[in-house]
């Protein structure tokens, strides 16, 4: 039996009492059946009445329709209203925080950002080179699109191994943004055999940073010797010069 007062579903075999009216435990509702009549009054009226006798009798105070409907909702939708929870929370702590902040700068208790701890770094032993000193050479050549100036040549050796540092004045004659690499070809060349490139961390080679038509730039190539006492021979020609208009700008470098 289901109380229409108070909601509460309760066994009415339990708690019917002596003359037929049940009793709900929980409110206290008395419910008679039809036809049975109340004391010293006739019959009951067609349908049966509810009369409230005195403070609710069970222990314990029963959960209403509401709070048992809420029970039942699904898993989801108490993770959404969790969610919600947590997103207001969070926005009133951060207004707190402003509050705080805007506070503190009205007062003229503004506190300056605390220093960032100095880095310390330990250098790496620089390795042993040595420079036996430039060679300067002053060729040039005009292929038309591009102008080559050889400036210089360096051979350094660092940690054993020797490497020919090479400078060209390059100039971008040609009507379009051009790269070093992207108009001059450069071989080098050891007892016969081709050099390959090299690296040293503190030579920048700018071969392949682009140029406006009319600019110069300084470019610099690294080639590591197979022999650190052979001769190196130079050959600088333009990349796409496939009727072979433009003789090759060569020289010589001697590491002695």
């Amino acid at each position: 039996m289901v109380c229409r007062r108070c909601g509460y579903e309760f066994d009415a075999r339990r708690f019917r009492r002596s003359d037929g009216s049940v009793r709900c435990p929980d409110c206290g509702a008395v419910y008679r059946p039809q036809g049975a009549p109340r004391r010293g009054q006739g019959a009951l009226p067609a349908r049966s009445s509810v009369r409230n006798e005195g403070p609710r009798a069970r222990r314990g105070r029963a959960a209403s329709p509401l709070a048992r409907r809420l029970w039942k909702l699904p898993v989801w939708a108490w993770l959404a209203l969790l969610a919600v929870i947590l997103l207001i929370g969070a926005g009133s702590g951060g207004s707190r925080r402003a509050a705080v902040r805007s506070a503190s700068v009205s007062s003229g208790e503004v506190q300056a950002p605390a220093a960032a701890p100095a880095e310390v770094s330990q250098a790496a032993p620089a390795a042993a080179q040595s420079e036996p000193g430039g060679v300067s050479i002053g060729q040039s050549a005009d292929f038309g699109s591009a102008k080559v100036e050889v400036v210089g040549a360096t051979i350094r050796t660092v940690g054993g191994d020797s490497y020919v540092i090479c400078e060209y004045n390059w100039t971008n004659s040609s009507g379009e943004n051009e790269m070093f690499l992207s108009q001059i070809s450069e071989h080098v060349f050891q007892n016969g055999v081709g050099l390959e490139d090299g690296y040293l961390f503190d030579v920048e080679t700018n071969a392949i940073t682009e140029v406006m038509p009319g600019y110069s730039l300084a470019v610099r190539t690294v080639h590591k010797l197979s022999d650190p006492a052979a001769e190196v021979m130079f050959s600088v020609e333009p990349l796409l010069d496939f009727a072979d208009a433009y003789a090759p700008l060569t020289f010589t470098v001697n590491p002695a």
